[in-house]
């Protein structure tokens, strides 16, 4: 998927995966969710969400909202937060984002 925001474009075929997450619900579920973080070549996070109409990821229609796919930018810091959140393995953080034992 790409998306452009502020005249810059975010590409998921180009950009590097670097975790990934879904809460494990089936397809048609309007709570299902997949996301995954990515880094662009010039180090800007971003997660691409793909999610069903009850999640930040759905789309208004109508009266109504529908399933969508989105691009959201973040902050290292939201990024941090996220892998966080989303208990993506404890390493795999610390090598992303240089973290030291406390």
């Amino acid at each position: 998927m790409k998306k452009i925001i502020d005249g810059k474009i975010y590409n998921t075929d180009t950009a590097t995966r670097l975790a990934f997450w879904c809460n494990d619900l089936p397809d048609n579920d309007f709570g299902s969710l997949d996301e995954t973080l990515f880094q662009t070549k010039k180090g800007q996070h971003f997660l691409y969400g793909n999610g069903g109409a009850l999640t930040w990821c759905a789309q208004r229609s109508g009266n109504g909202n529908y399933g969508g796919k989105v691009i959201k930018l973040l902050s290292p810091s939201e990024a941090l937060e996220w892998c966080e959140s989303r208990e993506i393995r404890a390493d795999l953080v610390a090598t992303l984002f240089n973290l030291i034992d406390g």
